[in-house]
């Protein structure tokens, strides 16, 4: 996949970017979610190795291909995927309970998880 930027929007509106190894939690505020008490948590910004972002790349690939987790219609608790190459946005959504969604969030978690500063 021959990208330079990633975001991954998740449910609650929480998004994730890649741009080359950086990887970037933007998490939403309570003043910015629907029940106006959600909390996606604390920002981070993490570099990320070669490995890691090819595992996290490989998953997004087969969540692309995959269509059958894919849904044509933004719901509540359906992720949307921005795949920009050379600045022009491609898109996909996945539905809620997707294996595909499941697995990007699985793995952006723990990248997340693993880099921060407290571990």
């Amino acid at each position: 996949m021959n990208t330079q930027k990633i975001s991954y929007v998740d449910g609650n509106g929480n998004r994730y970017s890649l741009i080359g190894n950086k990887l970037t939690y933007d998490p939403v505020q309570p003043i910015n979610s629907s029940s106006g008490t959600y909390s996606g948590g604390d920002p981070a910004s993490i570099e990320l190795n070669e490995e890691q972002i090819e595992q996290l790349l490989k998953t997004i690939s087969e969540a692309r291909e995959n269509k059958a987790d894919h849904t044509e219609k933004r719901t509540m608790g359906s992720a949307t995927i921005f795949i920009y190459v050379e600045d022009e946005p491609h898109r996909f959504m996945l539905k809620m309970r997707s294996v595909s969604k499941k697995n990007i969030e699985k793995i952006l978690k723990e990248l997340i998880s693993k880099n921060s500063p407290e571990n």
